[in-house]
């Protein structure tokens, strides 16, 4: 076997104060855009696993695409669809002082919840 050696050529470039600054100055932004994600708000959030029997959650499903508001969303989640079928009970089933009253109880309701 012979042994080729190969040459490379390197450029250094010194640093200077202005550049160790600059350098500094853009990690530290790095690291701030790092450390500021947005926190969605945890009332939102669903916190535990749903205990949904198949059947549920079969008719659930069977349902996504009957469903018009779903549509306009990126992604439809069971949180997402039982939200649409409580908002169409109260505006369809409840006479309309109930379902004020429901509207005005579930506003207090979800402002006292802990928002973590």
């Amino acid at each position: 076997m012979e042994n080729k050696s190969k040459s490379y050529v390197v450029t250094v470039t010194p640093i200077t104060e202005s550049s160790a600054s600059t350098i500094q100055s853009d990690q530290t932004n790095i690291k701030k855009e790092i450390q500021t994600p947005e926190k969605p708000d945890q009332r939102l959030v669903p916190s535990k696993t749903a205990k949904i029997s198949p059947a549920v959650l079969l008719k659930i499903n069977t349902l996504k695409p009957f469903i018009q508001e779903q549509e306009s969303m990126d992604k439809t989640s069971i949180n997402n669809i039982i939200d649409i079928l409580v908002e169409s009970y109260v505006d369809t089933h409840l006479v309309n002082r109930h379902s004020k009253a429901y509207k005005d109880m579930y506003k207090r309701l979800y402002e006292t919840l802990a928002n973590k």
